[in-house]
């Protein structure tokens, strides 16, 4: 490999390093809301912002040093039992699934990202579950 080859790699390394603490930071965000304020989960597509020293959904997506950041968060449903079902069930209102994505262009050109989906749950003041039947 050439030494220019190889500072490339160098810098692509450095860029993806640099993209999971941009994605690590979200998930952190997000836990903030959650325990902040549980209703600022609004379903949607988002972007992160601390301005003001808290954090917040602002716009489609958020932006730093060629990183772009959006958080997609979904309501969850669950049958009788309590599993979560892809269709059909009850929402479950202390549960969102959210899929945060970080995306990059390297030295190379192509774009990259990072994606991952999860659960947060509102353990902190659950509503009744199972919702009770009259």
């Amino acid at each position: 490999m050439s030494v220019a080859g190889s500072y490339l790699t160098h810098l692509e390394n450095a860029k993806m390093i640099a993209a999971r603490h941009y994605f690590v930071e979200g998930w952190e965000a997000l836990r903030t809301l959650r325990y902040d304020d549980w209703s600022a989960l609004i379903n949607g597509t988002h972007g992160l912002s601390s301005a003001g020293g808290f954090w917040h959904f602002s716009g489609t997506d958020d932006s730093y040093q060629g990183f772009t950041r959006s958080v997609t968060v979904a309501d969850v449903r669950r049958d009788p039992s309590g599993n979560i079902v892809g269709s059909g069930g009850e929402i479950d209102p202390d549960s969102k699934k959210i899929t945060i994505t970080v995306s990059w262009s390297p030295v190379s050109a192509k774009t990259l990202s990072l994606t991952t989906e999860s659960y947060l749950t509102n353990f902190y003041n659950p509503s009744v579950w199972p919702p009770e039947t009259p």
